[in-house]
């Protein structure tokens, strides 16, 4: 009985991941171990659990963390204030996962997720095609005092809202209602397309667009998916020296202002990878432990567009796991990406949820390669519960193996 209610709410908060990222994306990193806790209890009162293979390279990533204390030029006391918040926020996040992939999902559960979603999209049209600010109903504060981080607010919304769209089109069309997969999948293209036409997030046009591509990926071609898997273990492994060839390939057509890259902040972007790639060759082999960027002094950047002297996130999570883990945190991302591909080709999942979840997955990790510090709370938290939407949704697709997936 009460493992019920729990289950309940945690499906509902879970499913509720749109409305929790209209309130302010930061919430995400609050409610994660809220339903860590929950899934924990789901999972260790489930009558028969099991726990899976991937679970190994949180546990890999861990050990990472707290060995390279041994070698992090941050002092230690402000190392373990860092690392403490990060690692219980990940351990939340595998008990979310496991949490989902033993739960019983019902209509009520599925509906909560397109509405959720219709709800944000809707809230930032508003605010993108009006000029008007709505944020002053949940913080009290008055319009002009958002200004200074609204764009930053507005972008981070409308990436989740791209990252969610294909899973909130398989929950409509799981759910049941006729009126609900017809009318979803109308409404949702209409309001992505309207909200990316007027949208600054570069990150969110190029994770839909790399997403749209992925749905025409030849699943069932073996061949297809050695290559992808052998492309992204080469940009993971290689990727400070592929940024190198893209900061003197991309800088000439980054510094336009009216291009596509020059309205994204390339530029400075740009000179950031060039700096840390050239300042890991220090290193290479043990990196500088977790938030070097942060500490240290003499990257010399450029500073033509990046005027910090430091840098708080590299925007790149493989550049990030080489400057603080060195060659064993590009071996980890290289293998843990390429292990989590190949479970999605070999998920006993319909061909449809395959290409859905493909897809989806290729968006994340695009905007993975170019958007936010890994080991910020918001995205820590975004990167479990996304997962644990696909680990429900995928336990109630025809003929899945729970848990792999």
């Amino acid at each position: 009985m009460i493992r019920g209610k729990i289950e309940n709410i945690f499906l509902l908060f879970l499913f509720a991941l749109p409305f929790w990222a209209l309130l302010s994306a930061k919430i995400i990193a609050f409610i994660m171990p809220v339903l860590g806790i929950a899934g924990a209890y789901i999972f260790f009162s489930a009558p028969e659990k099991k726990l899976p293979r991937w679970l190994w390279g949180i546990y890999i990533l861990l050990l990472l963390f707290w060995f390279s204390c041994k070698w992090t030029i941050m002092p230690l006391p402000d190392y373990l204030n860092d690392m403490l918040p990060t690692s219980l926020l990940l351990v939340a996040g595998c008990f979310a996962v496991l949490g989902a992939s033993h739960t019983k999902l019902e209509p009520a559960h599925l509906l909560v997720l397109p509405v959720t979603w219709l709800l944000l999209a809707a809230f930032l049209l508003f605010e993108k095609y009006t000029g008007h600010s709505l944020r002053k109903l949940f913080y009290g504060l008055l319009e002009k005092e958002m200004r200074s981080d609204l764009v930053s607010v507005l972008n981070k919304q409308t990436c989740i809202l791209a990252f969610l769209l294909l899973p909130s089109l398989l929950a409509a069309w799981q759910g049941g209602w006729l009126w609900l997969k017809r009318l979803f999948p109308a409404l949702a293209i209409a309001a992505i397309t309207a909200l990316l036409y007027k949208s600054a997030s570069q990150i969110a046009q190029v994770a839909l667009a790399v997403t749209l591509l992925f749905l025409l990926f030849p699943t069932r071609l073996k061949l297809a998916w050695g290559g992808l898997v052998l492309g992204i273990g080469a940009a993971i492994l290689l990727m400070p020296w592929w940024l190198a060839l893209l900061h003197d390939f991309l800088m000439p057509y980054a510094v336009v202002p009216s291009s596509f890259l020059g309205q994204a902040s390339a530029a400075a972007r740009l000179e950031i990878w060039d700096a840390l790639a050239r300042y890991l060759m220090q290193s290479p082999f043990t990196g500088f432990g977790v938030d070097a960027t942060r500490h240290i002094q003499d990257l010399n950047i450029q500073g033509q567009f990046y005027k910090g002297e430091t840098v708080v996130h590299p925007h790149n999570f493989t550049l990030q796991l080489w400057f603080e883990f060195g060659v064993a945190g590009a071996l980890w991302g290289s293998i843990f990406v390429i292990y989590l591909v190949r479970r999605i080709q070999k998920a006993e999942i319909t061909r449809g949820a395959r290409k859905l979840l493909l897809a989806s997955s290729m968006g994340v990790l695009v905007a993975a390669f170019t958007g936010w510090g890994l080991w910020q709370g918001w995205w820590i938290g975004f990167l479990f519960l996304y997962a644990a939407i696909w680990q429900s949704l995928l336990a109630r697709a025809p003929s899945n193996a729970p848990a792999t997936a």
